[in-house]
């Protein structure tokens, strides 16, 4: 990529990449992009996967190497796939996180 990020094990050892692009010009395209982009992150959990996100400093790069469309803007790249043993956290269950939260103070009753 640039000489400030060249190595990138993240990128390259995962078995998908995921391409994010807005489409330029249009109203809120940034904000959509990054909620979209958030909304497969959680996907991804949901199933298991590992993602995360990574805004790469230049984006000529990619618009070269993979021939992208002048009116889209790769913003994005999100690295999909299962995570390395031990790298990926245990999510409490539900109930155990809002009876913390209850306990903890941080819930309200209205």
């Amino acid at each position: 990529m640039c000489k400030s990020n060249w190595k990138m094990p993240f990128l390259e050892e995962a078995p998908c990449l995921i391409i994010v692009c807005g489409q330029s010009g249009q109203p809120y395209q940034a904000a959509s992009t990054w909620l979209a982009l958030g909304n497969m992150m959680l996907k991804a959990n949901e199933e298991g996967l590992g993602s995360l996100c990574y805004s790469p400093t230049l984006n000529t790069f990619l618009r070269k190497i993979l021939n992208i469309h002048p009116q889209f803007i790769p913003v994005a790249i999100m690295p999909l796939g299962y995570c390395a043993e031990g790298l990926f956290p245990r999510m409490p269950p539900e109930e155990e996180k809002v009876f913390k939260n209850i306990l903890n103070g941080r819930f309200k009753w209205r």
